[in-house]
C-alpha cells in the first residue's frame, strides 16, 4: 500500500509526522514501513510512504496515479523554509478529483489550517481551523459506534497539546472523536465520503508524543486504513 504524505511547514517538521506514520501504520501487523523517493515498493513490504516534492520535481497527476491513500498534514506552507501556500487550484483540483474518483484523504493536525479562505477545500474536508490556546491537558474522547472503522472505547484520554479550535462547514459529518479543555469543547474527529471516494479528519497532533498516545495511534492508524479502503472488521467485533 502506497501512502502519499503531504508534510513539513515551519510549525510542524516532517519528521514527526513521518515517524507517527511510521508507527501508527507499522504497528498493526503491517509490517515496517519504507519512505521511497518515488521508487517502487517491494511487494513484501505493504506499507510504503511518499512526500510529495512540491518543487516542480513531479506533477501532482502523476504523484497521485499510484496511491491507494493520501496523508494531509501541513499547513498551506510550502515548506518548513517557505511560507509561500502550496494548495494551488492545479493541486486542490487534482486531490479532489483523486478522492471523487475513489481516493482516500486522511488530513491530521495541521492538514487542517491555512485554508478558511478557500471554502470548498473546508467543505471538502470538513471543518478547518481557527485559531489555539497556549499548548494545555486535552481529554479525548472516542465515540466508537460513530466510528467508519473499529475504535475502542477505554475511557477518556489526556494529552498535553494544541487545543484547535475549528470552524465546522458541513453539519453531516459523522464526528467520532471530541477534544476538550478549560478553553471548551471541540470536534476532534470526523468522516465523510466525497464522491466514490473517504475523507477522515483527526485534528490532534501537534507533538510526536500525541502521535504515540496509543488510543490515539490506533485513530491514525484505523483512519489511514479507513480511507485506503483496508478490510476491516466491523465494529460489532471490537471489545468496547
Amino acid at each position: 500500500m502506497k501512502v502519499g504524505v503531504l508534510c513539513g511547514d515551519r510549525w510542524h517538521p516532517a519528521e514527526v509526522v513521518l515517524t507517527g506514520l511510521r508507527e501508527a501504520l507499522g504497528e498493526n501487523g503491517e509490517g515496517v514501513l519504507r519512505e521511497t523517493g518515488g521508487q517502487s515498493a517491494r511487494e513484501d513490504e505493504p506499507w510504503t510512504l511518499e512526500p510529495l516534492p512540491l518543487q516542480g520535481e513531479r506533477s501532482i497527476d502523476s504523484w497521485l496515479a499510484d496511491k491507494d491513500v493520501v496523508v494531509l498534514a501541513k499547513l498551506n506552507h510550502v515548506s518548513e523554509d517557505d511560507s509561500a501556500p502550496w494548495l494551488t487550484a492545479e493541486i486542490k483540483g487534482a486531490i479532489m478529483a483523486y478522492v471523487e474518483g475513489g481516493g482516500g484523504l486522511a488530513v491530521i493536525h495541521a492538514g487542517t489550517a491555512g485554508f478558511k479562505d478557500d471554502p470548498v477545500f473546508c467543505r471538502f474536508i470538513g471543518g478547518v481551523f481557527a485559531y489555539h490556546p497556549e499548548p494545555c491537558p486535552v481529554t479525548l474522547t472516542v465515540s466508537a459506534e460513530r466510528a467508519p472503522f473499529p475504535a475502542r472505547s477505554e475511557g477518556d484520554v489526556v494529552v498535553h497539546d494544541e487545543h484547535y479550535m475549528m470552524d465546522m462547514v458541513d453539519e453531516s459529518l459523522d464526528v467520532f472523536l471530541t477534544a476538550a479543555s478549560e478553553h471548551g469543547m471541540q470536534a476532534a474527529g470526523w468522516s465523510r465520503a466525497h464522491g466514490q471516494g473517504k475523507v477522515c479528519t483527526l485534528t490532534p497532533g501537534h507533538y510526536l508524543e500525541v502521535w504515540r498516545e496509543p488510543a490515539y495511534r490506533e485513530l491514525i492508524a484505523g483512519g489511514v486504513r479507513w480511507c485506503a479502503r483496508e478490510p476491516e472488521e466491523s465494529n460489532s467485533q471490537v471489545e468496547k
